[in-house]
Parts: structure tokens; C-alpha cells; sequence
């Protein structure tokens, strides 16, 4: 199992997570979960990686599937 808080999470002032409870806090389990994989991968874009692009398109994936209820490539 990897790191719990890996680097490309903890690189800034605030953490991702604190930022995904906060935004998220008394939505429905389904659209919190959505938009925290939205948040996470948006986040970590760029930190992870050197090249954004694979987060940014999961992040777009998901914002797609909140908003419409289907996947971006359905």
C-alpha cells in the first residue's frame, strides 16, 4: 500500500482532503463522492506528475458524470 499522505498531496498550504471534506460536507453520498474525485484529481494535477493531462482529463470525467450522470466518453 502507498504512502497515505504522498507528496504530491501535501506540497501545499492546505491539503486536498481538507479541501474535499470542506466542499463537500452534507451533499448526497453520490454527488460527494463525484466532486471529490473532481477536487482530488484537479488538485493533485501537475504535483503528481510533471504533465497535468491524465488528472485533468479524470477530474473533467468525473465534473461530466455530476453533471449529466453519464461519463464524458459515453
Amino acid at each position: 500500500m502507498g504512502a497515505v499522505n504522498p507528496d504530491y498531496y501535501t506540497q501545499r498550504k492546505v491539503e486536498p482532503i481538507d479541501v474535499i471534506e470542506r466542499v463537500c460536507e452534507g451533499l448526497d453520498g453520490r454527488s460527494a463522492w463525484l466532486l471529490g474525485n473532481v477536487l482530488k484529481y484537479a488538485l493533485r494535477a501537475g504535483y503528481k506528475t510533471d504533465d497535468p493531462t491524465d488528472d485533468l482529463t479524470k477530474a473533467h470525467n468525473y465534473a461530466h458524470r455530476l453533471a449529466t450522470g453519464y461519463w464524458a466518453d459515453e
